[in-house]
């Protein structure tokens, strides 16, 4: 039996129409992916997006961004390994939302 992959979520940011910038798409969605496992400090979420790195985003944002259609995170999900290959075969389980008592253990110091 395999084990449970990696969750990841995949969402949109979406901007206002004044800030469409090369990061978004033509509709001003800017899609990110959230890993709520990787361990990270108090309040918030290990996030990337395709034209940045990796980085800490706050809960609140997670929660202004809006889930992607499983087909398109699978995309984003593609493309991100493309990014960042490892040596092992590491795969990843795309969820639709949080789950708080796992996101809680990811923070430093936190059970």
């Amino acid at each position: 039996m395999k084990a449970k992959g990696i969750p990841v979520i995949a969402r949109y940011y979406q901007t206002k129409k004044s800030d469409h910038d090369m990061a978004s798409d033509d509709m001003g969605r800017i899609p990110y992916l959230f890993f709520p496992s990787c361990c990270t400090t108090f309040g918030t979420i290990v996030s990337w997006t395709r034209f940045g790195e990796h980085s800490e985003a706050s809960i609140e944002f997670y929660r202004e961004c809006k889930p992607m259609e499983k087909e398109e995170a699978e995309i984003l999900v593609k493309k991100y390994r493309k990014l960042y290959p490892h040596e092992e075969e590491e795969f990843y389980t795309i969820k639709q939302k949080i789950n708080y008592s796992q996101l809680r253990k990811s923070w430093k110091g936190g059970n």
